[in-house]
């Protein structure tokens, strides 16, 4: 079990950048979803815990969902610096 304490944020979030692709992050749900699977996965960690270290990422400002710019379109989740 990792100590998300630990975690390099800053790392955790260059790998979400590189491994989930744009197309990958839209929609609220189904883009966060990919990136607490992806996080869990690189971690090694639970689901739950990837979700905490989200929810972390968010508060930080290293992820920010970008609302749809019109309606019937997707948001988008961004990595900071993306």
């Amino acid at each position: 079990m990792i100590d998300p304490e630990q975690v390099d944020l800053g790392q955790l979030k260059a790998t979400l950048g590189r491994l989930v692709p744009a197309t990958a992050r839209e929609g609220f749900v189904v883009g966060r979803t990919n990136l607490r699977d992806c996080a869990a996965r690189e971690l090694k960690c639970s689901l739950a815990m990837a979700e905490q270290l989200i929810d972390t990422m968010v508060a930080r400002g290293f992820l920010r969902f970008e609302e749809p710019a019109a309606p019937g379109e997707f948001g988008l989740w961004r990595v900071a610096d993306d």
